[in-house]
């Protein structure tokens, strides 16, 4: 990894923000599965919903907030964040697009366009911040 000795206060800003934001929503949605149903949508229908809404909405939410948070504060794993975030919130941003696409029309609401622009935008920013790193 490059630049493994400093962490910009843009890349700082860029990890932590979102990583306090999926860490703590990580936490609710873990431990009120309900919660993130109600917000975005979906309906739990039994305890596997259940158990699925809080192991991807909570757990893994926290725990991808979590090495962001981590990243914001090691020189070492800077990059690698910044990878994570223009990669794996590129690919959910553009899924989510993609299934936007593919919706019934006029049912979608604006949890969706909230959530896709974070997404796409955090993505480019992260895509920028990576750009911005000396070689």
């Amino acid at each position: 990894m490059s630049n493994a000795g400093t962490i910009t206060l843009f890349e700082r800003l860029l990890l932590g923000i979102p990583g306090t934001i999926f860490f703590s929503y990580g936490l609710v949605c873990l431990f009120f599965p309900s919660f993130a149903a109600e917000v975005a949508g979906l309906q739990i229908t039994n305890a596997d919903g259940h158990g699925e809404i809080a192991a991807m909405y909570g757990g893994f939410q926290a725990s991808f907030g979590a090495i962001l948070l981590a990243s914001a504060r090691m020189p070492a794993y800077t990059e690698a964040g910044l990878w994570l975030i223009a990669i794996c919130i590129g690919a959910l941003g553009a899924a989510r697009g993609v299934g936007m696409l593919l919706a019934p029309t006029g049912l979608l609401t604006s949890y969706s366009y909230g959530a896709v622009a974070f997404e796409l935008g955090l993505a480019v920013l992260g895509i920028i911040a990576l750009k911005r790193r000396p070689a």
